[in-house]
């Protein structure tokens, strides 16, 4: 039986390159069966390793700004041919505000380290960058990211400044000039699995800030400030963003990507799977199994297992999932033909200690079941 494995990691427990390798020790004592094992990730956390695995990229590590503007990161993104991956969370990550001892803040946090991966991509002769947009402290609309590839602000006295979260308020004008100029050849699609308006009551601030360190109180400056940095998009460069579907995503870079790179905005899953070669893949698969931590009502739309069922066709379909919280018409709608649970109730910590012997005999059961 050849059987097709790609899963997401289980997040506290086991990464995805892991769940690869101990399915890959587990079939080696089963020999009627055939696996191919390739870790995926979603756009987020692990995007870039997933990449550099599975098509043998190559990995650079650049030194940039990392989350504020007076601390240095050193930041890794993989390269392809003409292609780049980047994560945003490499470079402005939620971790990384705590690994550098500082308190997460988006009124102060910026994308700026992220343009200066772009750039160093761009430098390297890649004309196809994959950016990952999940996991950022941000909240700068991507001003960051755009100062850095040399798109100029200007406040009202035509003073030039780099926006942060707290800044955009005071953006009067936007030059993008040089920056349309580089990117005139060079396509840029930002790899996301949510779709809040840049704006409003759902939009960056008032859905993500929260959880970036912004008090409820001053949601709403936040939010302000995106509207003002949308108002002059629309003013200089003829775009209206506020209310476009994952404008909101990290912190509004969204937007961002479609105002200063003219980017497109894609399902994370869906880029990367295309990204590996997923179809020549599972095409002569006799059994696909994907899995993630928790499967839930938010794997139905964006996530991995949505992604792969998708595209999953005839094949037989399976996921092997730490936590199971679907019905079975939720299943049904996934495609799976069955649902294999790793845990039981104990805490993430304790369930991190059995984690590998727990997907080795929950894998074992699966295969046994489906051959």
């Amino acid at each position: 039986m050849k059987v097709l494995l790609v899963s997401d990691s289980f997040k506290g427990t086991l990464k995805s390159e892991e769940i690869c390798e101990i399915a890959k020790e587990t079939v080696a004592e089963m020999p009627d069966v055939e696996l191919r094992a390739i870790p995926i990730a979603d756009g987020g956390e692990g995007t870039v390793d997933c990449f550099a695995r599975v098509t043998g990229a190559e990995l650079v590590t650049v030194p940039v700004t990392g989350p504020f503007s007076d601390t240095t990161v050193d930041a890794t993104y993989a390269v392809k041919g003409y292609t780049a991956v980047i994560e945003m969370a490499s470079t402005c990550g939620l971790p990384l505000v705590e690994k550098l001892g500082r308190e997460r803040d988006p009124f102060k946090t910026t994308t700026y380290g992220t343009g200066e991966l772009i750039l160093d991509a761009l430098d390297r002769g890649c004309v196809n960058i994959l950016l990952g947009l999940g996991g950022s402290s941000t909240n700068d609309g991507g001003c960051g990211c755009a100062a850095a590839l040399d798109t100029r602000f200007y406040d009202k006295n035509g003073e030039e400044f780099i926006p942060v979260g707290g800044t955009l308020k005071n953006i009067a004008r936007i030059d993008t000039t040089y920056t349309q100029a580089a990117f005139h050849e060079v396509t840029l699609t930002a790899m996301c699995d949510v779709d809040n308006p840049t704006v409003g009551n759902e939009g960056a601030a008032f859905v993500f800030a929260p959880q970036k360190g912004a008090p409820e109180e001053l949601l709403f400056q936040l939010d302000n400030g995106l509207k003002n940095l949308c108002d002059v998009i629309e003013k200089d460069l003829s775009l209206k963003l506020h209310d476009m579907p994952s404008g909101g995503a990290a912190g509004g870079m969204g937007a961002g990507c479609v105002a200063f790179f003219d980017g497109k905005i894609v399902s994370g899953i869906e880029a990367i799977l295309d990204a590996v070669g997923f179809d020549d893949l599972a095409a002569d698969a006799d059994l696909i199994i994907t899995g993630e931590g928790k499967l839930d009502s938010q794997s139905l739309g964006g996530k991995v297992i949505s992604g792969i069922a998708k595209r999953a066709g005839d094949t037989p379909l399976v996921a092997i999932v730490g936590k199971n919280r679907t019905t079975a018409e939720e299943q049904a709608s996934l495609c799976l033909r069955k649902v294999y649970e790793t845990s039981d109730d104990r805490s993430i910590t304790e369930l991190a200690k059995t984690a590998r012997e727990d997907y080795k005999k929950t894998l074992i059961k699966c295969l046994e079941g489906e051959m």
